[in-house]
């Protein structure tokens, strides 16, 4: 499961097992609070096995105490894709302003993006 990186940055599997190790937890303890098998987290730390969705991601930064964004920004990077949870309860326009981001985001100049980012920056 490896994709291009930069040579600074660590994998998502390095970061993850990275983040379990500074918690102190062993992949034992870790897969007791995932529910995922040993060999699953492991394969997981080792890029063998594509990145968590996003609610396991958020879980994992919490329990392990790091941060989630990088977490977050690394498993869309191993995936080469970004991705909305839209299984929980959103209403009909975050569907679509998630779709039409996700048409035209390559499109949105610098500019723009700061203007996005500013906005999403000033939530609660």
């Amino acid at each position: 499961m490896s994709a291009s990186r930069s040579t600074d940055a660590p994998s998502f599997g390095e970061a993850f097992r990275e983040a379990r190790q500074a918690a102190g937890m062993t992949l034992s303890e870790a897969s007791a609070v995932f529910g995922f098998s040993i060999p699953y987290i492991a394969d997981i730390e080792r890029d063998r096995r594509a990145p968590p969705n996003e609610s396991v991601i958020s879980k994992a930064a919490e329990t392990y105490g790091c941060d989630e964004e990088r977490l977050l920004k690394l498993a869309w990077m191993a995936r080469g894709v970004f991705a909305l949870d839209a299984t929980s309860r959103v209403s009909s326009l975050h569907h679509r302003v998630g779709a039409r981001l996700g048409m035209r985001w390559k499109s949105l100049g610098q500019e723009q993006l700061a203007k996005i980012l500013a906005i999403i920056d000033d939530l609660p």
